[in-house]
């Protein structure tokens, strides 16, 4: 009898802690949560670092398309434009505008690594997402 008296707290307990919305966000296949647009917070190449203030590099990604818009001279990684682009599941690499990219995408910060990248020869891009 006590038991049953406990049971709809127990119940209770187990529903919200079962409902976390970061889930949602961490759990999307890749074109889902691709989908929108992504600042670009830092580019490293070899032992350098440059820090980039929100909204100056923007990538927007739609269905098989990405938006480049900056607010700055020559770019890291690709010039401002509008660019085709797949993702390859099995080499974990995205091809934009037909060059291969190394790429890692984690709830909401994205990595792409150019070509190279791993030999010294290239650089490393961290975005956030700012909007679905």
């Amino acid at each position: 009898m006590r038991v049953l008296k406990l049971l709809p707290l127990l119940l209770s307990m187990i529903l919200l802690t079962a409902c976390n919305s970061n889930d949602d966000e961490m759990n999307l296949t890749i074109s889902e949560g691709l989908h929108g647009s992504w600042t670009l917070k830092e580019a490293t190449y070899f032992m350098n670092s440059k820090q980039y203030k929100k909204g100056q590099i923007v990538y927007t990604f739609t269905l098989d398309k990405v938006t480049v818009n900056t607010t700055i001279a020559n770019p890291p990684l690709i010039p401002q434009g509008t660019y085709n682009y797949t993702y390859d599941a099995d080499s974990n690499t995205i091809t934009i505008d037909g060059i291969k990219y190394g790429f890692k995408l984690k709830g909401l910060e994205l990595d792409i690594a150019e070509p190279k990248a791993y030999i010294d020869a290239g650089g490393f891009f961290h975005f956030v997402k700012v909007k679905n």
